[in-house]
């Protein structure tokens, strides 16, 4: 006996096989899967190339349906050039083929530079 709903008046039961439902249970689960948000971290000095297949790994974390966080931290004098690290966020944002959606701009938060993205 399997107890489907212990909320109705009467509790709703019924007969069958427990172990086969709870793998229809467990099956139904893995099906459900929840969107994670993924980090990729890029530098102030990272060469072309590197972007590159960062923006490729950004397209297979779409992909799966996932968000992608695309993060730059800052560090010493880098600080003094906020517009140039905007500029390579633009980049690999400019390298990213598929349709995506810019859930949060390009924001800083103290020496971090950061954005949200997720497929259309």
């Amino acid at each position: 006996m399997i107890l489907i709903s212990e909320k109705a008046d009467p509790p709703v039961i019924k007969l069958g096989d427990y172990y086969k439902y709870i793998y229809q249970i467990k099956k139904q689960a893995k099906k459900e899967k929840k969107t994670e948000v993924k980090e990729i971290r890029i530098s102030f000095q990272e060469a072309e190339s590197d972007l590159l297949r960062k923006a490729k790994q950004a397209e297979e974390f779409l992909n799966e349906g996932h968000q992608v966080r695309i993060k730059m931290i800052l560090k010493g004098r880098q600080l003094i050039h906020i517009d140039l690290a905007k500029e390579k966020m633009k980049k690999i944002l400019d390298n990213i083929e598929i349709p995506f959606k810019i859930v949060n701009e390009i924001k800083q938060q103290g020496n971090t530079l950061f954005t949200l993205i997720s497929r259309k």
